[in-house]
């Protein structure tokens, strides 16, 4: 079998390597791990638009390998994103799909997705991220109590809410966002780095303030993707079903399947 003799040749270079399937939000990807003898982290090489089946044996592998050598070049210290300060320090929470992978998660209160930690380091010299473990939370020294605190207090700090025409005039410039009349009714709430920022949405505090400053008791939220969401304060215009229509029609058409969530819109009352 190909993939089996990929491993026997990865070995040959001092390498660990076995594969595997990955649930990216209920989107399936294979990948190869692999680590040199006494690493304890092992990055995964996703291999799905990588190598191909035309690819002989030989430069399957050299692509792998230089896909590994990359990644270990662009992350962190082993060392360093182990450690308790570091993982406090990023720790944030996200949202997928509902699914059962083995990470430390719970429900988020939006039918259908759920809420998970992470580990997001987006500074300008990296771009990293790490789905949490209770494996994880041992090696740090961090309880799970300690770690959902620690994860809602960092989200809080990082939200960003901008009105819909903010940002077409940040993207397209004041002229055109006159002319353009984007309706300033439409919010999109993420965070500052905007990585998996949708979570957003999550933080009550934040929630109630945006509805106390728009004078109402129900907003409706509209899944973009795992990144944002959007926010509408005043939803008399439009029907439950008409905005899930909406959230329907953008997701197949304007979002990778690895980054949608529901196809529906929620109304959260305050």
């Amino acid at each position: 079998m190909r993939k089996n003799e990929m491993v026997r040749e990865l070995e040959k270079f001092g390498l660990q390597a076995k594969w595997e399937t990955v649930n990216k939000n209920g989107v399936l990807h294979t990948g190869i791990v692999m680590k040199s003898q006494g690493e304890m982290v092992a990055p995964i090489i996703y291999t799905d638009g990588l190598i191909d089946e035309n690819d002989s044996l030989d430069r399957a592998v050299s692509k792998i390998l230089a896909q590994y050598q990359k990644v270990k070049t662009e992350n962190l210290d082993v060392n360093r994103i182990i450690s308790r300060e570091y993982v406090l320090d990023h720790i944030t929470i996200a949202v997928q799909k509902d699914g059962i992978e083995e990470i430390v998660k719970r429900e988020s209160g939006l039918f259908g997705i759920e809420a998970y930690l992470i580990v997001i380091d987006s500074s300008p010299a990296r771009n990293m991220s790490m789905k949490v473990s209770k494996e994880l939370l041992k090696r740090c020294q961090v309880s799970e109590c300690e770690a959902w605190e620690r994860a809602e207090k960092n989200l809080h700090e990082s939200i960003k809410i901008q009105s819909m025409s903010e940002v077409m005039t940040q993207l397209m410039g004041a002229e055109f966002a006159e002319r353009a009349v984007v309706d300033d009714m439409l919010y999109i709430i993420s965070t500052k780095s905007g990585v998996k920022g949708a979570s957003a949405v999550l933080d009550s505090d934040t929630m109630k303030e945006f509805a106390r400053k728009h004078q109402t008791r129900r907003i409706a939220v509209l899944p973009s993707s795992i990144h944002e969401m959007l926010l509408i304060p005043n939803t008399g215009g439009f029907s439950e079903a008409e905005l899930s229509e909406m959230v329907k029609s953008v997701n197949e058409t304007e979002v990778i399947p690895e980054e949608r969530l529901t196809d529906r819109v929620y109304v959260l009352e305050f």
